[in-house]
């Protein structure tokens, strides 16, 4: 599931918070993006019952905003992660 992805990858940025490398800060920033990408996932379809797929970023954030601001309609049945 998404939701179990997403811890793993703050902790993995968090490793690199204390270090002074440019590369350890460019890959953390990596891993906080796909962590809150995961989040996003979760959260999507968890009230809405679908995430979702593809490159169009301001799509996926129009619906992560339409899951926050509760004028969702959650679809009967659909997978909850896909």
């Amino acid at each position: 599931m998404r939701r179990d992805e997403a811890q793993p990858y703050l902790e993995v940025a968090l490793l690199s918070v204390e270090s002074t490398s440019h590369a350890d800060w460019k890959a953390a920033g990596a891993n906080a993006v796909l962590g809150g990408i995961a989040v996003s996932d979760a959260l999507c379809g968890a009230i809405l019952g679908y995430h979702h797929l593809g490159d169009d970023h301001a799509a996926a954030r129009r619906l992560l905003d339409q899951a926050c601001t509760g004028h969702a309609t959650r679809p009967a049945r659909q997978a909850a992660d896909r």
